[in-house]
């Protein structure tokens, strides 16, 4: 069974692969931080505090396009469209550096009638539930206090397009990722290492003031003031740019988790023009990196981002030619089908750890830099659970799954009807984060 994030807002259809990509993750996201379907408010009323924030926007968005907010108003529509669900509506935090493009933003939310929700200004603090709250300040001076307000939000979602690295310094990020509360979704501003590849033979002494400014920005960026990243970019230089931009998102990832960050998840992909497109994810959630596989999957079915050219190092996945027919009975060119080998996928999961019991998010943790999809997990767990391989009672996070030891059947738990309805409905909505 599979679900689909796709975002419930055809009047601000995203413009931008990034673009579509968040709207996709933040409707998967909802979804798993909001209360689930037959939930009432009253049972949801202890539900954590729901934020959403978007920065470094401004150069995704062009000179003043009036198109340009629609990653900001797509997300406000969702959430909207999600809020139902929720005793405590979600809120919202516009970071904006640039006073003529907060005069647009503020216009174009006014004009779909969010006026009275609405407060400006230059201090980082959060909005009241269901508040948007329109911050004019550069990310960089504002985003390290907006993170220490995550313990008030409980969960929260920062999405960051940055225009170029000086926009996004690790330090500005290190409260988000250690609070534990935050997913932080994040366009690697991989072009500003290509601009600072004509400096590379060129002691850091002899920089002209463009290139020492970049290297700090780079350095901030990776939260290294001394430059140590220096030795590890320039090896992969002589492979090309791919290469180099390639070996700076792992480097990124590595220092996101020294920073605090529990699960991190590089993507390299390309969008439809060609041009790559490296994104990471932050997340306390193991679960929603397998959720980003789903996301950027679901992009290329749409023709956002391209089919990538090799096959994926995931040998458990693998894509082939779809053979599906347009209307004039060809075959539609680039046209993939996802498999996942999920009989194989068992018996991986029992071998690593038969005989051990362990919480369900653990099993996530360790397939997080996979290609999988979290469902395929739980449906290849269903199959060893059918074989007595393995026992469980549901598979939300925290749920523990004990394995069989090897050569040994578990006995069949016979549950009442109400428990295994409860338990195909949570299969259903991918909960447990």
């Amino acid at each position: 069974m599979s679900a689909t994030f796709s975002a419930p807002n055809p009047e601000h259809e995203p413009t931008r692969a990034e673009h579509e990509v968040l709207q996709r993750y933040l409707a998967g996201w909802a979804r798993a931080v909001l209360p689930r379907r037959g939930q009432t408010h009253a049972e949801g009323a202890g539900e954590p505090r729901l934020l959403y924030v978007e920065a470094c926007a401004a150069g995704a968005r062009g000179a003043f396009g009036g198109a340009g907010f629609e990653t900001a108003l797509g997300a406000v529509a969702l959430l909207e469209h999600a809020a139902p669900r929720a005793a405590i509506p979600p809120a919202v935090v516009l970071v904006e550096e640039d006073p003529e493009q907060v005069r647009r933003l503020v216009a174009a939310l006014a004009a779909r009638g969010l006026g009275g929700r609405l407060s400006i200004g230059e201090e980082a603090t959060l909005p009241a539930p269901g508040g948007i709250r329109v911050v004019q300040a550069p990310w960089a001076t504002v985003g390290a206090t907006l993170g220490a307000h995550c313990a008030d939000a409980g969960r929260a979602l920062l999405f960051l397009d940055p225009p170029a690295a000086a926009a996004v310094p690790l330090a500005a990020l290190a409260p988000w990722l250690a609070s534990g509360r935050a997913d932080v979704l994040l366009r690697f501003p991989a072009t500003d290492f290509e601009r600072f590849s004509r400096y590379r033979g060129t002691p850091l002494a002899d920089l002209p003031p463009h290139g020492r400014r970049l290297l700090h920005a780079l350095s901030a960026l990776l939260g290294d003031a001394r430059h140590d990243w220096l030795a590890g970019w320039r090896a992969p230089q002589a492979a090309g740019a791919e290469a180099a931009g390639a070996a700076m998102l792992r480097l990124y990832g590595k220092r996101l988790r020294a920073a605090g960050a529990a699960v991190v998840k590089p993507v390299m992909a390309t969008d439809a023009a060609g041009e790559p497109l490296p994104l990471v994810l932050a997340t306390p959630e193991p679960e929603r990196a397998l959720l980003l596989n789903r996301v950027v999957h679901e992009a290329r079915v749409a023709g956002r981002l391209r089919w990538p050219e090799a096959e994926p190092t995931d040998d458990l996945v693998r894509l082939e030619e779809s053979g599906v027919l347009d209307l004039f009975g060809a075959a539609m060119p680039g046209a993939r089908v996802r498999r996942a080998d999920l009989a194989e996928l068992a018996e991986r999961l029992t071998a690593r750890w038969a005989g051990r019991t362990l919480p369900f998010r653990e099993v996530l943790a360790a397939l997080a830099e996979s290609a999988l999809f979290a469902e395929e997990v739980r449906r290849a767990l269903g199959l060893l659970k059918q074989a007595g391989r393995a026992a469980y009672t549901g598979l939300a996070a925290e749920a523990e799954v004990r394995f069989a030891p090897a050569g040994v059947t578990l006995p069949r738990e016979r549950r009442p009807r109400a428990a295994r309805q409860a338990l195909e409905l949570e299969i259903e909505d991918g909960s447990g984060s």
